[in-house]
């Protein structure tokens, strides 16, 4: 109790991680982006696969702050700061080899944002233990909003 709100300390906690996840990606996105992914899709994965994986680590975690979240009792850097360096860098991936255009980018990354964390959000929710499973279900929501060459 010392501590305060148990769901506040949560958020923050897992808050701090993504933003660490974020911050050790920070120097390689670019490389990782276009090193051999040939297609929207395969960049939009290796964007986010740092942070499946983590959220994937800790399934009890992740349904913990995803039901917090959900609440509405309590903000998180994931809808805040992070929001907008994600969806920066997910125009950037699908305007890569001429995807899509620079004027249609914008609304396909917020899509492709929502689609994330919706996506990360639904797999916690259902108790899901399969990462594959929530690695495929990115894909399949890239692929639909991107609409790109496989």
């Amino acid at each position: 109790m010392a501590v305060g709100d148990k769901n506040a300390l949560l958020v923050r906690i897992f808050d701090a991680m993504v933003a660490d996840e974020h911050g050790r990606r920070a120097g390689r996105d670019r490389q990782l982006s276009v090193n051999g992914s040939d297609s929207c899709v395969q960049r939009l994965s290796v964007l986010v696969q740092p942070f499946v994986a983590m959220f994937t680590g800790s399934p009890e975690l992740a349904r913990s702050y995803a039901s917090i979240l959900v609440s509405g009792n309590h903000s998180s850097s994931l809808f805040t700061e992070l929001t907008d360096r994600l969806v920066e860098e997910f125009a950037t991936a699908v305007t890569e080899h001429g995807c899509t255009s620079q004027a249609d980018a914008p609304a396909k990354a917020q899509a492709l944002y929502a689609a994330y964390v919706g996506t990360l959000f639904t797999w916690s929710a259902l108790g899901l233990a399969d990462p594959s499973r929530l690695t495929d279900s990115l894909r399949t929501s890239f692929a639909a909003i991107s609409i790109c060459k496989e």
